[in-house]
């Protein structure tokens, strides 16, 4: 039995589990040491420099990870209340496992995993340096989409194929990679797509740039992606979702006193959640009744915000029912600063979409409507204006689409006017 890492996951513990390796970790030579999380080989491989941190007790904690050959890592952690004492320990833990496992192989072992040859000459390095610089500075993606392509690559890739060469890495080991994704780590065939998607574009431009002679993945098949029919709220869970937010408001211990207003805008502007949180009151007219929108609030994975334009670049007006806008202009009264959605310590910072989300989460638990997200008041919203018969031009400027295939996706076939449909050809 062998064993792969599942890797970490926003600061969790990491832990193994039982799965069949690919033939390029099996290091079956080395001598094992049993541990809580299974048989594990004690010779090394990489050896992190680690961190030191100050919890909230004063006490520092000083931790490092540890790769061995067979794949599994394990994490080390010591701690003091001195820091200096808390980075002696963790160098002489370091120092103690070194020496055993020299003990156990003629091999020595790598110290460090940025000094490592190996580790620079692999595909992962290459993917966190080369590719990431070129998909920044020359692509100019997103911060949000660059931070979402490193997590796959440290989280997805890197126990995978470890310090492989590009050269070294075949159709086989790809396709054995999609398997332990889909079927050990239970990924979505969406998510497996995205990892493939990476995989693909790294190796097209590797052959590029004649760094490899084949593109390993052109003739694989990835899991065929199930897109479920996405039902709009009714009238019933609307105001049962509505009714909830209030009550939510009110109450003495909630934080997020705008959850409400949030939520009320979102269903009748369509807008994107990053669209309301980077909304100022310049650019609500209440005169007119309708807000602008100029900007969309982007958080990255470390939760930094910034504003950017729209998802579209194009700014665009949005019509607001006038009883809609009264109750805003309420909401104003009590949201001092220049943006409506604002944070709770700084009056002219918007608040981040993540708050956004986890008050409406648990406004969601409290309706006991599992089933929805934020993302469906987008969709509930243009759902509305196509069953009453909006063209769907209106519908893609509300909405923000260039493309009005894009619009199409939002709306469903309806029984009611396919009647209405069948009835034009009844006296023919």
């Amino acid at each position: 039995m062998h064993f792969l890492p599942r890797g970490f996951n926003h600061g969790k513990r990491p832990f193994l589990y039982p799965t069949e390796q690919p033939s390029h970790l099996l290091l079956n030579n080395y001598p094992k040491k049993r541990t809580k999380k299974g048989l594990i080989s004690l010779h090394i491989l990489t050896l992190t420099t680690g961190t030191i941190n100050q919890r909230k007790d004063r006490r520092y904690v000083g931790q490092f990870v540890i790769t061995y050959a067979d794949g599994c890592k394990e994490r080390k952690t010591v701690t003091d209340m001195s820091r200096k004492k808390c980075l002696a320990k963790m160098k002489k833990l370091k120092e103690e496992i070194l020496l055993q496992a020299t003990e156990h192989s003629e091999d020595k072992p790598v110290k460090d995993m940025r000094k490592s040859g190996a580790y620079k000459a692999s595909y992962i390095y290459y993917l966190l340096n080369d590719w990431m610089e070129e998909k920044k500075h020359i692509e100019g993606l997103e911060e949000h989409t660059l931070w979402s392509h490193e997590q796959r690559i440290k989280h997805d890739l890197k126990p995978w194929f470890g310090n492989l060469k590009a050269k070294e890495i075949t159709t086989q080991n790809i396709i054995q990679l999609y398997e332990y994704l889909s079927k050990e780590r239970n990924l979505s065939a969406e998510t497996i797509h995205k990892i493939g998607a990476v995989i693909n574009n790294s190796f097209k431009k590797l052959c590029r740039d004649g760094i490899v002679a084949v593109n390993p993945t052109e003739h694989i098949k990835l899991p065929k992606i199930v897109v479920e029919e996405k039902k709009p709220l009714t009238q019933e869970e609307i105001k049962l979702l509505l009714d909830t937010a209030k009550e939510y408001n009110e109450r003495p211990t909630t934080q997020t006193k705008n959850i409400y207003m949030f939520l009320r805008l979102a269903i009748v502007s369509g807008c994107r959640r990053g669209e309301l949180c980077g909304l100022h009151w310049q650019e609500v007219d209440f005169k007119n009744n309708t807000i602008n929108i100029k900007y969309s609030l982007e958080e990255s994975g470390s939760g930094k915000c910034r504003l950017k334009a729209p998802k579209t670049d194009k700014p665009r007006v949005i019509a607001i029912p006038a009883d809609v806008m009264q109750e805003l202009k309420e909401f104003k009264k009590y949201s001092s600063g220049s943006v409506v959605f604002r944070s709770k310590l700084d009056p002219d910072k918007p608040q981040a979409p993540s708050n956004i989300s986890r008050a409406f989460e648990k406004v969601r638990q409290l309706a006991d409507l599992s089933h929805i997200t934020i993302h469906l008041l987008r969709h509930t919203h243009l759902s509305i204006l196509a069953q009453n018969n909006v063209d769907i031009r209106t519908i893609a400027q509300r909405a923000g689409h260039h493309n009005i295939q894009t619009t199409m996706r939002y709306i469903h076939s309806n029984s009611e006017l396919d009647q209405q449909a069948a009835a034009l050809f009844s006296n023919l």
